[in-house]
């Protein structure tokens, strides 16, 4: 399946829905700590994380806001998900940087990665009501994360977006 390329049938089908209930933190993990803890990082990865991605600075992974809570901040020494170091270097990470709570929207189309203009479409859009967007492309969907107070805004926009494209046909 290669999705869709065109790019008024992405705006007009592209059912944004929000991950209602649901707020989520990107973290980061240096390589050298991650290969030191591959076993939680696979955990992590597989079990927790809704997205990942390989930087050169490190591994980044989004996962809901209660992680941090759960696993690190109230977790047990000894804990079996992660290793004290790990558990040590993401404890000092959420002091000492802010970790924004965003909301997660799916565009449910299957648009292709070969697509020209959907992303800056709805960008643009969220941009003009000054709401920030994280765009993650997946194989499917486009995964949208803005700013959890602003995810009800966002969904007007996009809404608002489909719409407008729909008259414009």
């Amino acid at each position: 399946m290669s999705g869709t390329l065109d790019l008024y049938e992405l705006l007009e089908g592209m059912q944004p829905e929000l991950d209602e209930g649901a707020s989520y933190i990107f973290l980061t993990v240096p390589h050298d700590l991650a290969k030191r803890n591959t076993a939680s990082i696979g955990e992590i990865v597989a079990n927790h994380a809704i997205a990942t991605f390989n930087e050169e600075e490190g591994l980044t992974v989004v996962v809901k806001s209660t992680f941090l809570q759960e696993h690190v901040l109230l977790a047990q020494e000894g804990g079996k998900l992660l290793g004290e170091d790990l558990k040590s270097f993401w404890k000092a990470f959420a002091e000492k940087e802010e970790l924004p709570l965003m909301g997660h929207i799916t565009m449910r189309i299957h648009s292709s990665l070969s697509a020209v203009g959907f992303t800056a479409a709805f960008s643009r859009a969220l941009t003009e009501t000054g709401i920030s967007c994280n765009v993650f492309a997946g194989y499917y969907h486009d995964h949208l994360f803005v700013p959890a107070a602003a995810q009800s805004k966002a969904m007007t926009v996009l809404t608002a977006l489909t719409k407008k494209s729909n008259k414009a046909q």
